[in-house]
């Protein structure tokens, strides 16, 4: 997840109470979705994530959605994972 952070912290421009943020929703994310393994290409797997998704209330599903995108972002993925 160190990994994930870094990347986030150099390609935006947030503070430190935003980033403690993000960590929140990634570790939840990926410890719910993929067993704890922080692999980002995991994100294509769009079927898992949707089902993670569908049980969360409104708020909490976008929170997820948006640190999801804020990781494709930062990676340049959008075009890798869905094109």
């Amino acid at each position: 997840m160190d990994k994930i952070i870094e990347t986030i912290k150099k390609k935006r421009n947030v503070t430190d109470s935003t980033i403690k943020i993000y960590r929140v929703n990634i570790k939840r994310l990926f410890e719910n979705v993929f067993d704890g393994n922080y692999d980002i290409n995991q994100l294509d797997d769009v079927k898992k994530v949707s089902e993670y998704l569908d049980n969360l209330n409104m708020h909490s599903k976008k929170n997820i959605l948006a640190v999801i995108l804020v990781i494709i972002k930062a990676f340049d993925l959008g075009q890798d994972l869905y094109y």
